[in-house]
């Protein structure tokens, strides 16, 4: 997720990022709506609400625990859809308003992971939601994966540059960026650079980046 984040914001690494919500009317973004709602109905999920301005789908987890989306444009569904999880991070933050959202009082999360934040534990129910009801799919998609891993593996060799001058530039293109990028008032990682995410105490009140990090690091020494 966060080199999600480090791409939308860098969109020179990833010029897809500010392309992928394509118009509501677009016929590709219609089909690709479709095929999403019949993928959610395989999924398990139901469709609560249906209205001009959104439609409501409640997913389930393991233990058939509630967790409402409200999308409020097709093209949301059809990046989900699409683009998977860089699709649900892009419709969310790549335009002027969130195209989805959980519906808060319609999402559980177990008590000992909830935060006090009804939007960031809503976040975490879907989360939960999804990787339940794509067991099946992620399982048939593992099974192709391994049939064509072969002949994967040799197109990969046999198109692969393994010159230093090409190493170098792919380095350049996914790291070497100015300082402030990375650290600073503006910067996506905070003084340790650290991708992975920060811990949140429960029950904890609103704490910097740096602090959540900094607690990350504090738990993993206490457990080594």
């Amino acid at each position: 997720m966060a080199e999600h984040i480090r791409d939308f914001l860098h969109p020179v690494i990833d010029e897809e990022a500010h392309i992928m919500l394509a118009s509501a009317n677009d016929p590709t973004t219609l089909a690709a709506a479709m095929a999403g709602r019949a993928i959610f109905r395989v999924m398990g999920a139901e469709l609560r609400s249906n209205t001009y301005d959104s439609e409501i789908w409640r997913f389930h987890d393991k233990n058939g625990n509630p967790a409402d989306v409200e999308f409020s444009d097709p093209s949301a569904i059809a990046a989900w859809t699409i683009h998977g999880s860089k699709g649900m991070l892009y419709s969310r933050t790549g335009s002027s308003e969130a195209l989805w959202r959980p519906v808060e009082g319609s999402t559980y999360i177990a008590p000992d992971v909830r935060t006090g934040y009804p939007e960031s534990d809503g976040l975490v129910s879907v989360t939960t939601a999804l990787h339940h009801g794509t067991r099946r799919s992620r399982r048939i998609a593992q099974v192709i994966a391994n049939a064509v891993a072969p002949v994967r593996d040799k197109w990969a060799l046999a198109h692969w540059d393994p010159s230093i001058d090409q190493t170098k530039e792919e380095i350049m293109t996914h790291y070497d960026h100015d300082q402030s990028f990375f650290v600073g008032p503006q910067g996506i990682l905070g003084e340790h650079y650290l991708y992975s995410s920060g811990l949140v105490l429960p029950g904890q009140g609103r704490i910097s980046l740096e602090q959540m990090q900094q607690q990350k690091i504090d738990s993993l020494l206490d457990q080594l």
